[in-house]
């Protein structure tokens, strides 16, 4: 297993949802994210093996605690997902990674800053492929209605999710998730902000069908 990024007690929280909900949800977690690793080996043709190595439920006001006091600056994407299950949706890399994964990407020896509009579009799909790909794992386990908004490059995620912030309380739920690759460039958060009056009927309808 790759190794973790962040420290794991940080997010030991008594007020995190039941244990049950959090085990079924990382087992799914997994099982999309190592997909998502075999279809971007499809779309990067190179081998490119993706696995869950952290998944933690905290407040809002613990994660952008977390931001902003990292020692690297995040990049990343954004996407929303609408319909029964709603939220916010953001993967976060470093701008080093980032750049990374361009020029492998684009078979580029070196790529100077700034990212060009052709290259966000780039990392785009590299987050629409991971987080499609979770999905569908979710949607397999039970029947949701639910679409994903294209995703979008952000430059500062720590900026983007301050303005977030002024909608959401800081007791508001995220789900943060951990990903380690076999390429160094490919360790990255995916950051979930789900709308509660749809998450929690969701959560239950989840526990329920996997106790019938």
């Amino acid at each position: 297993m790759y190794s973790r990024t962040l420290e794991e007690p940080f997010f030991q929280d008594p007020f995190s949802p039941g244990k049950q909900y959090l085990d079924k949800l990382e087992e799914l977690y997994e099982t999309g994210i190592q997909l998502a690793g075999e279809k971007l080996s499809l779309f990067l043709m190179e081998n490119t093996e993706t696995e869950l190595t952290g998944f933690f439920s905290l407040p809002f006001s613990s994660l952008l605690y977390q931001l902003q006091h990292g020692m690297v600056k995040k990049t990343g994407v954004h996407s929303r997902i609408n319909g029964e299950v709603r939220g916010e949706l953001y993967l976060c890399l470093t701008m080093e990674n980032a750049v990374t994964i361009i020029n492998r990407g684009l078979k580029r020896r070196k790529k100077t800053l700034p990212i060009t509009s052709f290259e966000e579009s780039f990392l785009s799909e590299i987050a629409n492929i991971l987080i499609n790909t979770l999905w569908s794992v979710l949607q397999k386990e039970i029947t949701i209605g639910w679409r994903l908004t294209p995703p979008v490059f952000v430059p500062d995620i720590l900026k983007s999710l301050r303005l977030a912030g002024k909608i959401y309380t800081p007791d508001r739920r995220a789900l943060f998730a951990e990903i380690g690759s076999n390429r160094p460039e490919f360790l990255m958060e995916l950051i979930f902000i789900p709308v509660e009056h749809s998450w929690d009927p969701f959560l239950e309808n989840l526990i329920e069908i996997n106790r019938s």
